[in-house]
């Protein structure tokens, strides 16, 4: 496995990892990155873990804290905090980047992007406030926005970072670590030449 090289800022620590978000054993709460319906059976491969591994409980319980998180609905850069049903976290962050209803027909074999720049940095920073705001220590992301809703990598990973940098300067967080995950070595060297980046 290759070995990332992690940076330090303002006493937290971020750092890249190869693997299933979902496996991160370590990690207080992880990030899913959902539409903003809560449906976790549609709109990542991620939330589909989620509900197969984690139970369908966790659904239920997202679409009940929405109720008093966001009383008009979810929007579009919102997130919600629940439990981990059968996965091993304190919680998980659902991170709505998409709209299940926004539909997206593959025309000429060609996506386009869904999740807006703007919709994933709101997405980002309410998941670390939501994080903040429950004592969360240790948090994981991935490279949310990038399947169905075609962002492209790059882009993403630059977004993410540097709004996990932004949000960790401008606040008193009590995260100690941010990860951020991908399956796929390629994805995994994106992510770290974005966090060495000046």
């Amino acid at each position: 496995m290759p070995d990332f090289q992690s940076k330090e800022l303002l006493g937290c620590r971020l750092e890249v990892r190869l693997g299933s978000l979902i496996e991160q054993t370590d990690l207080d709460a992880v990030v899913v990155p959902t539409n903003k319906q809560l449906s976790l059976g549609w709109g990542s491969h991620i939330a589909e873990a989620v509900l197969q591994q984690g139970g369908h409980d966790i659904e239920q319980e997202a679409l009940e804290a929405v109720k008093i998180q966001y009383p008009r609905g979810c929007p579009l850069g919102g997130a919600v905090l629940t439990g981990a049903g059968k996965l091993p976290f304190k919680h998980l962050i659902h991170a709505a980047v998409l709209d299940k209803f926004n539909m997206n027909p593959l025309i000429f074999l060609r996506l386009r992007q869904r999740t807006s720049d703007s919709t994933l940095i709101e997405a980002v920073c309410s998941s670390l406030s939501r994080a903040d705001d429950s004592n969360i220590r240790s948090l994981g992301f991935s490279l949310l926005g990038t399947d169905v809703g075609g962002m492209k990598k790059q882009k993403c990973a630059h977004i993410l970072i540097r709004t996990c940098e932004d949000y960790i300067s401008q606040t008193h967080t009590k995260l100690n670590l941010i990860t951020f995950v991908a399956p796929k070595a390629e994805d995994a060297e994106i992510l770290e030449q974005t966090l060495h980046q000046e």
